[in-house]
């Protein structure tokens, strides 16, 4: 059996279900979402914990960005050492666009994700400049 070995606090969030115009569910008005944290945080009450997370779900939009304007989900050799080299240019080159987006770009475009900055800086010249013909 599993055992941890320092103590852990569950946090239990129930939201109502809402339909995609925003209202609550017609039939099942009682039809909640439920999600579960699992800290090791001590000292802190369960809203303050809720909080504290929720000001960090921004991660899973980096990881999609990663996975989309990256591939870093995708390991192409078949060699343990040659992927750990691509997974580390992978970050260099992701650390060296969110530089790149915050002090070169212009405001407009800083949010941009690697897929929208592949398409507005290759994607669009490359269409405009064409093949020379």
């Amino acid at each position: 059996m599993f055992t941890w070995k320092k103590a852990r606090q569950f946090v239990f969030i129930r939201k109502t279900v809402k339909l995609n115009n925003n209202e609550p569910c017609l039939f099942y008005p009682d039809l909640y979402g439920y999600k579960v944290i699992v800290t090791n945080m001590k000292g802190l009450s369960p809203k303050e914990i809720w909080r504290w997370y929720n000001k960090r779900c921004n991660v899973e939009n980096k990881i999609d960005e990663l996975k989309q304007g990256l591939a870093v989900d995708q390991t192409s050799q078949h060699e343990m050492i040659r992927n750990a080299a691509f997974m580390w240019i992978k970050a260099l080159a992701y650390n060296l666009l969110n530089w790149f987006k915050s002090s070169l770009m212009p405001k407009g475009h800083r949010h941009h994700k690697v897929p929208a900055l592949k398409r507005v800086l290759i994607n669009i010249p490359g269409n405009i400049v064409g093949n020379g013909c």
